[in-house]
C-alpha cells in the first residue's frame, strides 16, 4: 500500500492485528534469474539470512524484491550496483 501507517490504523480499527516491518526494496533486473543472482550476492556473507521476502513490478522500471533482511543488506546490494529504493519511493512517509 502507499502509505502503512494508515493501513496498520484501519486494520487495526477493524480488529485485525497489523504492524509495519522495515524491510530492503531493491530493483531486480527483469529477466529470468535476475532474483537469483540478487539472493546469491547476498548470501556471499553468511550472515544474511532472508525472513521473507516477496516481488512486485514498478512501472517503467520492471520487478521490485522486498526483503526482510538483516542489517547491512542495503549497503551489500549498494556496493553490487543494485538500486536500493527510499521508503519515499515506494509510498508515503505520512
Amino acid at each position: 500500500c502507499d502509505d502503512p501507517k494508515l493501513a496498520v490504523e484501519k486494520l487495526t480499527e477493524a480488529g485485525f492485528r497489523a504492524m509495519t516491518n522495515k524491510i530492503v526494496a531493491v530493483e531486480v533486473p527483469d529477466r529470468p534469474g535476475g532474483l537469483a543472482e540478487l539472493l546469491e550476492t547476498l548470501s556471499a556473507d553468511p550472515s544474511m539470512s532472508i525472513e521473507y521476502s516477496y516481488c512486485f513490478s514498478k512501472p517503467a522500471t520492471g520487478a521490485i524484491d522486498a526483503l526482510k533482511a538483516p542489517e547491512g543488506a542495503e549497503e551489500i546490494l549498494a556496493n553490487a550496483g543494485y538500486h536500493v529504493l527510499k521508503p519515499e519511493e515506494l509510498y508515503k512517509l505520512g
